[in-house]
């Protein structure tokens, strides 16, 4: 086997190895830089639903066509007030409607802004009068259409999209690197059969060596 042509064979395939890895971290730094965008994106969007959400809250008109949005929201405020009463509930404390500070219900009066409290609601009847949806005090969360949000779909590509195109970069690096190897293997394994024939060789030239000296001695003596 020719060793200076698989040296040049050998050489070549590094090469294109660490250009095919070079390839694939500036791929992954780009993909980084994608799915940071798209995380931006979406707290854009967010931004723009709760702003949107706060102007027409309250309008007499609704947006057409966000009606089911507007009253999905509101459930979940519904379920959040309801949750928090709970806790409460735990702690023994009412807030107080004048001032909002959180007031033990043994109290008759708020002991920040001296304003009589009101009977204590139980938080089963909240729940009984409420539209809100709770099981064993989870939220049941609202069904989404088969498209989804738009939100949901920026996160969603931004979790896939990286590591498919990542492992698609890998790929050209992998096959390089098998090559690689392969190439390697035949380097040792040529180099076991030249160091065996040289070893061959050696142990010829010294039993020739050894013989002609036998000989030149009987000669002598002679």
């Amino acid at each position: 086997m020719d060793f200076d042509k698989l040296s040049e064979r050998v050489k070549k395939i590094s090469k294109d190895t660490v250009t095919e890895v070079r390839k694939m971290n500036e791929v992954r730094q780009l993909n980084g830089k994608v799915s940071e965008e798209k995380r931006l994106l979406n707290r854009l969007y967010l931004e723009l639903g709760q702003k949107f959400f706060a102007k027409y809250k309250d309008a007499e008109i609704m947006p057409e066509g966000f009606e089911d949005d507007f009253h999905r929201i509101e459930e979940r405020y519904s379920v959040m007030d309801l949750l928090q009463d709970q806790i409460r509930s735990v702690k023994g404390v009412v807030l107080c409607p004048c001032c909002n500070m959180e007031v033990a219900v043994t109290e008759r009066y708020c002991s920040n802004c001296g304003q009589k409290m009101p009977e204590v609601v139980k938080i089963e009847d909240k729940i009984e009068d409420s539209d809100a949806i709770i099981i064993d005090s989870q939220v049941v969360e609202p069904e989404t259409s088969e498209e989804g949000t738009v939100g949901q779909k920026v996160l969603d590509e931004t979790e896939e999209e990286p590591v498919e195109e990542a492992a698609e970069a890998v790929k050209p690096a992998e096959e390089a690197v098998a090559e690689a190897e392969e190439v390697i293997a035949e380097v040792i394994e040529s180099a076991k059969e030249a160091a065996t024939e040289a070893a061959e060789a050696a142990e010829e030239a010294v039993a020739e060596a050894t013989e002609e000296s036998a000989e030149t001695i009987v000669a002598a003596e002679d």
